[in-house]
């Protein structure tokens, strides 16, 4: 069979184009290639079946620590301490917060689909996905009970905004940290139990769906685009995963990056409709605290800062753009692209109350929202990213920075008549607008013009608004 006919025979199975290139070239090389296909349609109702099989023979084995058990692959991802010491290498190694977010969570899907295709004796398995953007109803496969190791308690379905902002950003660095946030926090949390825990949420069976979905919008952002790339620092590409505590089961982040040398292609690398709406101005205006109004004109190389007690209400605060930043603002505004100043939102000193440690909480933050959206307006020309109980994790308090850049928006906002030389007016929009206690409280919330080296040295969690 010839590649045209090879890929007609896959476009006539429902494959896409991109999965049957992948097929055609590596059927050469006589590598099989499985296809991961969506949970929507009914497509992959048998290995649905499979998975329910597989998830019963590892819930079978009482023995947590033994690799062939499902309470090992939950430990994986995370755990709760205390971790016994033999299992130091192989549990709670969730990557999340690092430029390793993607290619981690990627090996571990590819280790336990491997497990399952061995205890299931059926090389043909592949996990299936949940594509919430397609449909963010939770998959009957994992409800409805016909299929009873796919179930799990606790669940609290709430439904949330996925946000498709991540897909415009042209950088992999910018893309991975606007999308690990939402859509990827925000999914686990509209699942909501132990899915809303980072913690103990593999213990879930639709976990696997949702990552394996995960998975398959890394592809699709890529094929998006062919100058887009994954990153080509030495470090990244050498980092090894390890799954097992005899250290066989390993792999190279430059060795998964092509998904048919691992074994497997995706039914669709079809992506949403890429429109985010624009949320309206939060009503409630917080005052900046008089102290750090104070400390900055007392200091005028202090930057304008605040602190925040964040509720279930949306809120605005106006951070002004201090006399001593205005010369390094207007060089940013005459060229958002140039490296010496980085106009920059950080936020510090985390503590979240019990109230927000029990319920969970999710903030959008945007940069000068209007009032209300006018025609032409695009959600990236304010969005600057999302911070919520799932990207922060469990602990009560957080002493890492979250840092964003401001000057991608800089060049549009100007361009819509968003932009003041005065102030920049960050909005805090919440999931939760019934919740009258405060959730989250953040110490710092800082305006300042910095050197993007030293901005983004300061934190895993440096954003850059998508470009």
């Amino acid at each position: 069979m010839n590649r045209r006919q090879f890929i007609h025979l896959a476009q006539a199975l429902g494959l896409s184009t991109w999965c049957g290139e992948m097929a055609f070239a590596h059927s050469r090389d006589h590598h099989k290639i499985r296809v991961r296909k969506s949970l929507n349609h009914g497509g992959a109702m048998a290995d649905a079946r499979k998975f329910n099989a597989g998830i019963g023979k590892l819930k079978a084995n009482p023995v947590a620590t033994d690799y062939k058990s499902w309470t090992y692959w939950a430990n994986v991802h995370g755990v709760p301490p205390p971790v016994p010491a033999e299992m130091a290498k192989v549990w709670g190694q969730c990557a999340h917060r690092t430029p390793h977010f993607l290619t981690w969570h990627r090996a571990y899907m590819f280790f336990m689909e491997a497990l399952i295709r061995e205890v299931t004796q059926d090389d043909s398995f592949a996990i299936p996905y949940w594509d919430w953007f397609d449909d963010p109803a939770m998959p009957a496969q994992f409800t409805d009970g016909t299929l009873p190791h796919l179930l799990h308690s606790p669940r609290a379905y709430n439904p949330r905004q996925l946000l498709r902002a991540p897909f415009l950003a042209n950088d992999f660095t910018e893309f991975y940290k606007l999308f690990e946030p939402n859509p990827h926090g925000a999914a686990h949390l509209m699942v909501g139990g132990d899915m809303a825990n980072e913690q103990i949420s593999g213990g879930d069976p639709i976990f696997w769906a949702h990552h394996v979905n995960v998975d398959r919008l890394w592809d699709a952002w890529l094929a998006m685009d062919p100058t887009r790339a994954n990153s080509t620092e030495k470090e990244w590409l050498d980092q090894q995963f390890v799954f097992d505590t005899a250290g066989k089961k390993v792999i190279r982040v430059s060795d998964m990056l092509d998904t048919a040398k691992l074994g497997y292609c995706y039914e669709s690398l079809q992506l949403p409709d890429l429109h985010d709406e624009i949320p309206p101005q939060p009503q409630v205006i917080l005052p900046v605290t008089p102290a750090a109004k104070t400390a900055g004109l007392v200091q005028p190389d202090t930057a304008a800062k605040t602190s925040l007690a964040l509720t279930g209400a949306s809120v605005s605060v106006a951070l002004p753009i201090l006399n001593s930043e205005r010369e390094k603002v207007a060089n940013i505004m005459r060229d958002p692209q140039q490296r010496d100043h980085d106009l920059t939102l950080t936020l510090s000193d985390f503590h979240v109350t019990e109230r927000g440690l029990k319920r969970g909480y999710s903030y959008r933050i945007y940069a000068n929202l209007p009032a209300k959206a006018r025609s032409g307006e695009q959600h990236r020309d304010m969005y600057l990213g999302e911070i919520n109980s799932f990207l922060l994790g469990r602990q009560a308090d957080h002493a890492s920075p979250v840092v964003y850049s401001l000057n991608a928006i800089i060049g549009r906002q100007m361009r819509r008549a968003l932009w003041s030389t005065n102030e920049v007016r960050f909005s805090f929009v919440s999931a939760d607008t019934n919740e009258k206690e405060v959730l989250l409280e953040v110490g710092s919330v800082e305006l300042a013009v910095s050197s993007p080296g030293a901005a983004t040295a300061s934190t895993d969690h440096h954003h850059h608004a998508a470009h």
